[in-house]
């Protein structure tokens, strides 16, 4: 019998698969709850027409039968309530009503609205699929949302996982993701939350994996979702030329900014092909009034005008998320490095590093919502400073792979 006999060390091992199974088994429950609340009572912001319009677009449709099919759609889907909200049925002195109402009553200035929207194409696509097997095109804006949450869920556990035992991979998963501004995400019709997990995923993929070359194939994706995914692809790929010769996520500066150039060109090559508007344009579209007319330009901004929006939004910021996730940031940096060369060695600090510098410039390129913008970056440095916190000594030892906390042995070749 003693071939049967099972040592401690396995036994041990076998109790912590087991923990993990049931730890596994119960991040499913939380995503799952979290996205049928969601579904259940979805947040019907006013993106929901765009969105529509531009799939039924992509099916030929136009002019008053675009109009027809969309707001016909939307009627069967929400609620009267929120139907009269996003046809601004509401008092017509109010900017945002007054213009909703134009979208809902001429359909010329509701397909001018399209480009707007088209620029980002993974989301209709995957709406137009949906809709093929049967999905409603208003329920499929959210099931989108809810499905990337919920990869985003698995996704952060399994971050956790790598570095804690089980009880404590879930509740720091459950509670980032459960945590605004991330939760939110999960009913908005909009492509945030899909964005936010293939940045999720990229930052994975850079920081734990060590695989650059999925993290550019990911990026690439995020910028499909979202444009403005570029900002933090462009910089995690800077992180990537500064990590030390030698690492796993090192790229050469040639091969990075022939990645960064092939992101750029599809974000251009997107917006030109499907007749986006100029930043110019949305800029003052998003910050100087709803243009229900955008095919006829904005009405002119002057400089002063940016500027005092500017100091305005910028006082504003210590209403927002981004002052905590920055100085968590720091923290996190503080915690896991104690020089540039540790940090350079260590692919999570240097995640950190470009997550804050995406995120000042995002905010300076489009200071919009930083709660939705720069979600990405939050992501990215809530991950990074929970799996960091007291998993085990943070000091870089190694050169050139080391990390601050190393990441499970992987057997695969560096790619330079």
């Amino acid at each position: 019998m003693g071939h049967l006999a099972v040592s401690e060390a396995d036994k041990a091992s076998r109790r912590s698969g087991v923990g993990f199974a049931g730890a596994w088994v119960a991040m499913l429950v939380i995503v799952a709850l979290l996205g049928a609340h969601a579904l259940y009572r979805p947040a019907a912001n006013a993106d929901i027409v765009d969105y529509v319009a531009t799939a039924y677009s992509w099916q030929g449709l136009s002019g008053q039968a675009l109009s027809d099919a969309t707001y016909g759609d939307l009627r069967a889907y929400l609620t009267p309530v929120q139907d009269n909200d996003v046809t601004g049925a509401g008092d017509p002195s109010v900017s945002r009503n007054a213009y909703l109402h134009t979208m809902a009553t001429d359909p010329v200035s509701l397909q001018q609205q399209i480009p707007f929207y088209a620029v980002k194409p993974l989301y209709p696509a995957l709406m137009l699929a949906l809709h093929a097997v049967g999905v409603p095109l208003p329920l499929s804006t959210v099931l989108i949302s809810v499905l990337a949450y919920a990869g985003l869920g698995l996704l952060v556990f399994a971050w956790m996982a790598r570095r804690r035992g089980p009880l404590a991979a879930l509740a720091l998963a459950g509670l980032i993701v459960a945590s605004p501004p991330f939760a939110v995400l999960a009913s908005l019709s909009t492509p945030d939350a899909l964005a936010l997990v293939l940045i999720a995923g990229a930052a994975f993929a850079f920081a734990e994996l060590r695989r650059p070359a999925v993290m550019v194939v990911l990026l690439a994706l995020a910028a499909l979702a979202r444009p403005n995914a570029a900002v933090f692809a462009l910089f995690l790929l800077g992180a990537s030329v500064a990590a030390t010769d030698g690492s796993r996520v090192r790229l050469r500066p040639r091969v990075a900014l022939a990645a960064a150039a092939v992101l750029i060109g599809l974000v251009l090559g997107v917006t030109r092909l499907v007749g986006g508007y100029s930043y110019t344009l949305l800029f003052s579209h998003t910050f100087f009034g709803w243009i229900a007319y955008p095919a006829n330009g904005a009405p002119p901004a002057t400089a002063s005008d940016v500027v005092h929006l500017y100091a305005f939004l910028a006082a504003a910021l210590t209403t927002t998320a981004l002052p905590l996730f920055a100085l968590l940031g720091v923290v996190t940096l503080m915690l896991r490095a104690r020089s540039l060369s540790e940090m350079r060695r260590d692919p999570s600090s240097l995640l950190v590093v470009a997550s804050l510098a995406a995120a000042v410039a995002g905010w300076l390129a489009f200071p919009s919502e930083p709660e939705r913008m720069l979600v990405g970056s939050f992501l990215a440095i809530a991950a990074v400073l929970a799996s960091t916190a007291g998993a085990r000594d943070t000091a870089c030892a190694e050169v050139p792979e080391a990390a601050a906390i190393e990441p499970a042995p992987d057997p695969s070749p560096a790619i330079a």
